[in-house]
């Protein structure tokens, strides 16, 4: 506790400029160097404060009329986002900002809505659901890239409102981005598998239910490696099981957490038997924060970042055309390497694309800020220098993904 008032006061200034800077919209660029300058002139507020400050801020954002306990419907189209999504939101009946709280995003199936997705999760204002029970909230976006589709199209479009819900739901909630839980029944089982395989390192778990791995997934499956699946199918639910053979057999030959439930007899179900192991599964798990080594395939643009590595668009040869999202595609998948070595402080990046961009951090060990930082891309060193904490670097991170507990300490961008 500080017991100086000056110092005391400094800080309440601090919280207030850090919330003002999170608030402002994208086009705000001026006005957020503006903060950043006034925060930096405050004594005694350095880096290492804001580092410390910015998980106990509450939500940035209005909770736009959400009630603890129910489902509400939350439209997010302010001028902070690339295009406008719909989502409802469920949060906890003991709901309050200064606790976290681990969160499901789930993807409808087709023919059904955001608030019934939720509501399988959550349960209705008569039976409360396992969501309540276990203190979860649940964020369903409207993710279909057309309306009324029946097929999920593995869209750019698709994976930005889905993205682009949880990001929302994070400004105006407290959630714990260490343990957000990917779902989705049928056409959005597809969609979970899709999103699971391209963005493992934002989730930690993904439970596609009577879904199938299909399409852009053949590239995508080694992704996981470090990410737990949980996968319902039924044996009689048209052709899931024989189209999953391929991705569940790689996945299992090869080790990865994947548990496999098939209801022998069962044809298109929700399987809301498996709902309480579902639950046990998910309070055993959380995302690793700042893994040493990452190693991804990347085809479309919308995946350009893994952890704490950042990337430009797949040259073309690595680039997925519109038009050629089947199995029979000849795209070649871009693989990206990146890897952290200790205590030699060094970084090993292989990257074909135009851009390099680094998040650092030296929580458990990362990096090593007391000690000089080299980084090598493609074998070729490009970066030799000490790292400056940057209190725009650690705003910017948390404005940009919601998240502010996992802080950004620097970034390199090469």
């Amino acid at each position: 506790a500080v017991t100086e008032l000056d110092q005391a006061i400094a800080l309440w200034q601090a919280r207030t400029l850090a919330l003002d800077y999170l608030r402002t919209a994208t086009d705000s660029g001026n006005e957020r160097q503006q903060i950043v300058e006034s925060l930096q002139s405050l004594e005694g507020v350095g880096p290492r404060r804001v580092a410390q400050l910015l998980p106990l801020l509450p939500p940035p954002l209005d909770s736009a009329g959400a009630i603890p306990g129910k489902i509400s419907e939350i439209r997010a189209s302010d001028d902070r986002d690339e295009v406008s999504v719909t989502y409802s939101v469920f949060l906890p009946p003991e709901y309050h900002h200064e606790h976290s709280y681990p969160v499901i995003l789930a993807l409808h199936a087709e023919g059904k809505t955001t608030a019934q997705e939720a509501a399988f999760w959550a349960g209705s204002d008569q039976k409360a659901g396992q969501a309540a029970r276990h203190g979860y909230i649940v964020v369903a976006p409207e993710y279909q890239s057309k309306p009324n589709q029946t097929q999920y199209d593995y869209s750019v479009l698709a994976h930005t409102r889905a993205l682009q819900a949880l990001r929302d739901a994070g400004n105006r909630f407290s959630l714990d981005f260490d343990r957000v839980f990917l779902s989705g029944h049928q056409m959005g089982g597809d969609a979970a598998f899709d999103l699971g395989f391209s963005h493992p390192d934002l989730f930690a778990g993904v439970i596609p239910i009577a879904g199938v791995s299909d399409q852009v997934c053949q590239f995508y499956w080694e992704n996981a490696r470090n990410t737990p699946f949980f996968i319902i199918l039924g044996q009689l639910d048209r052709d899931t099981v024989a189209r999953n053979e391929r991705e569940l057999e790689r996945m299992m030959r090869h080790k990865f957490d994947a548990t496999y439930v098939e209801y022998i007899g069962s044809g298109p179900d929700s399987f809301y038997a498996e709902i309480h192991t579902l639950f046990d599964w998910m309070s055993r798990l959380q995302r690793s924060r700042w893994p040493r080594r990452i190693d991804a395939k990347v085809l479309r643009p919308t995946e350009n970042r893994f952890d704490w590595l950042e990337i430009g668009e797949p040259p073309t040869p690595n680039r997925l055309v519109r038009n050629e999202s089947n199995r029979k595609t000849t795209a070649k998948p871009l693989k990206v390497e990146a890897e952290v070595y200790q205590p030699a402080n060094r970084i090993e990046v292989f990257n074909k694309t135009s851009r390099t961009r680094l998040s650092m951090s030296p929580e458990g060990g990362f990096i090593n800020f007391d000690k000089r930082l080299t980084i090598n891309v493609n074998g070729r060193q490009r970066f030799s220098e000490f790292l400056k904490p940057s209190v725009e670097a650690m705003l910017q991170s948390a404005r940009s993904t919601g998240d502010r507990r996992n802080v950004c300490w620097a970034v390199v961008e090469l």
